[in-house]
C-alpha cells in the first residue's frame, strides 16, 4: 500500500508526494504501486500524444478519479484503535451554522500567506522560547485530515514516530513548512492548507483526492539550528585561527545541541560523531586567558560525559572507560561519569573496579535510583558467576557425583584466585581484535589447572588444541 506524507523526500515511511506542477517528463517518483503489489489505474480526461510524451519537454494531463472510493479505503492504512484515538470532529460540519467546517475554522485563524488565503493558522497551545530559525531541523508530530472526515489519512502519532525535517530544503509540503516556521517549542497548532500549498490539483491518489484542502494538527516537539555549526565548517582551515573563542563556542554548542537531539531520537552513532566533532574544535582552539580556559574545560566535561554515555549505549565499553576518565579528570566527583565508568566496567566483567566506582558514586548521590539499580545488577551477576565457577571447578575436580551434593562444595581462596586470573587472561585474549592465537606451555601448569583452562576456554567459545613447539608441548588456544 502507498502512504501519503507531508514530506517531499523519500525517507518518510515510503510516502508518495505529488506537487502541483508534476508532469510525466520530470517526475522521478518510483513505481510505488508495483513495489507494493497494489495496482492503481486511472482514466485520462483527454488522450495524450505519444510524440509529445517522448518529447524533452514532456506533456501535462488530467485524470478522471472516482472520489467515492477514497473514504472507503482510508481506514485500511492504520490500526482502528489508533484511528479512534486520533479522531477530530473539527473537520466536520460546524454546529448551528451553514458554514463548512473549514470556513468556520478559518474565521478563527490567521492567514500566513500574505492575504492570499492559502495557509491559515490557529494556535491551540502556546509554546515557549523563540520561533524556529530558518534552516533549522524540526522534530514534530502531526495528524492530517480532509474536510468532512474526522479520521486522519496520515499521522505520525499512529506510526508512533515523530517526523524530522530541515526547513528550507524542499523536504516538506510548502504550506506545512510555512506553518512550522511560525512555531515555538512545545506549541500545538492547527493549519488549514489549500491545495496550491499542499498536494496540488492532482492530489495524491488513492489517499488524497484532487484539489483537496488539508487540515494539519501539529505539535512542534523540538528544533535544532545547525546553521551556526555549518557556517564554521565553511571557514577555510587557514582562517579558523582568527576566529574568536566566543565564535568557536557557538559552533561547539550547536554541535552539542544537535547531538543531544540525536540521542533523544535514539540515533546514538550520529550523536557520538557530533560530540566528537565538538571536542575536536575545543581541543584545537587557541585560548587567550584563564577565563577562556575555564569555559573550555566546563564544556569539555559535558562533552566527555555525553561521549561515555553514548559509547555505553553502542556497546563500546572500552571507549566509554576512556571518555569517563577524561571527564573525571576535569571533575573527579561527577556522578554521571562515575556511573558510566561503573557500567562499562560491569559489562567488561571487572566487578571489583565496577563496585569501587559505583559505591563512590552512591556516596556522592545516595538517593540516585540508577546507581542503586546498577549495584543490584552487579550483585546478581557476581553471584551467578560465582555459582558457575564453583560448579565448573567441581566438575574438573571430579566432585560432581550424586553422593556429594553441590552445597557442600566451596573453593579455597587460592583456587578461586587462580580461576579468576585464568579467566581474565582468556577474556582479554578473546576481546583482542589483533591477536588470533595463544600458546600456553603445558609444563607451567598442573593437570587440574590445564583442565580448568580448557573448561574456561570452552565457556568463552575458544578452541583448544595441543601443539608442539620444539621439544615443549603447548596448549594452542584460538578464536
Amino acid at each position: 500500500m502507498t502512504n501519503v506524507g507531508v514530506g517531499q523526500s523519500s525517507d518518510m515511511m515510503e510516502n508518495l508526494e505529488i506537487s502541483e506542477n508534476a508532469n510525466v517528463a520530470n517526475s522521478d517518483l518510483e513505481d510505488e504501486e508495483e513495489e507494493h503489489n497494489d495496482d492503481f489505474t486511472v482514466t485520462l480526461k483527454q488522450p495524450i500524444d505519444l510524440d509529445d510524451l517522448c518529447n524533452e519537454k514532456g506533456c501535462s494531463f488530467e485524470v478522471e478519479l472516482d472520489e467515492e472510493g477514497y473514504s472507503e479505503e482510508q481506514n485500511n492504512y492504520f490500526n482502528p484503535d489508533d484511528v479512534y484515538r486520533n479522531l477530530d470532529d473539527s473537520c466536520l460540519q460546524a454546529d448551528d451554522t451553514d458554514e463548512t467546517s473549514y470556513d468556520y475554522l478559518i474565521s478563527k485563524s490567521t492567514d500566513l500567506s500574505d492575504g492570499q488565503g492559502l495557509v491559515f493558522k490557529q494556535v491551540l497551545k502556546q509554546g515557549s522560547g523563540t520561533v524556529v530559525p530558518p534552516s533549522a531541523y524540526v522534530t514534530f508530530h502531526y495528524n492530517a485530515y480532509m474536510e468532512m472526515s474526522d479520521e486522519p489519512f496520515d499521522s505520525t502519532y499512529m506510526r508512533n514516530r515523530s517526523e524530522r525535517k530541515r526547513l528550507g530544503t524542499g523536504g516538506l509540503l510548502p504550506g506545512l513548512e510555512l506553518g512550522l516556521a511560525t512555531m515555538k517549542k512545545g506549541e500545538e497548532a492547527r493549519f488549514i492548507v489549500r491545495p496550491e500549498m499542499a498536494y496540488g490539483k492532482l492530489g495524491a491518489p488513492p489517499r488524497v483526492m484532487p484539489n483537496t484542502t488539508i487540515l494539519f494538527k501539529v505539535t512542534l516537539c523540538n528544533y535544532v539550528d545547525y546553521s551556526q555549526a555549518e557556517d564554521f565548517d565553511n571557514i577555510p582551515e587557514t582562517e579558523r585561527g582568527k576566529v574568536s573563542f566566543d565564535q568557536l563556542l557557538v559552533a561547539v554548542n550547536a554541535n552539542r545541541e544537535a547531538a543531544s537531539e540525536l540521542m533523544k531520537e535514539k540515533r546514538t552513532f550520529e550523536a557520538k560523531k557530533r560530540y566528537k566533532k565538538a571536542v575536536r574544535l575545543l581541543e584545537n582552539c587557541r585560548l587567550q586567558n584563564e577565563e577562556e580556559e575555564k569555559r573550555q574545560k566546563a564544556v569539555l566535561l559535558k562533552l566527555y560525559t555525553n561521549l561515555c554515555i553514548a559509547s555505553n549505549q553502542l556497546g563500546e565499553f572500552k571507549q566509554a572507560i576512556t571518555f569517563s576518565r577524561l571527564a573525571l579528570g576535569y571533575d573527579p566527583g561527577n556522578t554521571k561519569a562515575l556511573y558510566a565508568l561503573g557500567k562499562a566496567k560491569l559489562n567488561l566483567g571487572d566487578f571489583v573496579e565496577a563496585r569501587t566506582v559505583l559505591v563512590r558514586a552512591q556516596h556522592l548521590q545516595p538517593g540516585n535510583a540508577d546507581i542503586v539499580n546498577l549495584l543490584r545488577k552487579l550483585d546478581q551477576q557476581q553471584k551467578a558467576i560465582e555459582l558457575d565457577e564453583k560448579e565448573l571447578y567441581r566438575r574438573m575436580m571430579g566432585r560432581n557425583s550424586a553422593s556429594q551434593p553441590a552445597k557442600s562444595f566451596s573453593t579455597t581462596p587460592t583456587e578461586s584466585s587462580t580461576f579468576q586470573e585464568m579467566k581474565a587472561k582468556l577474556v582479554k585474549f578473546r576481546d583482542d581484535g589483533e591477536t588470533t592465537k595463544l600458546l600456553i606451555p603445558v609444563s607451567s601448569f598442573r593437570d587440574s589447572q590445564l583442565e580448568m583452562l580448557k573448561e574456561i576456554a570452552a565457556t568463552l567459545s575458544l578452541k583448544v588444541s595441543q601443539s608442539d613447539v620444539g621439544s615443549e608441548k603447548h596448549l594452542r588456544i584460538s578464536k
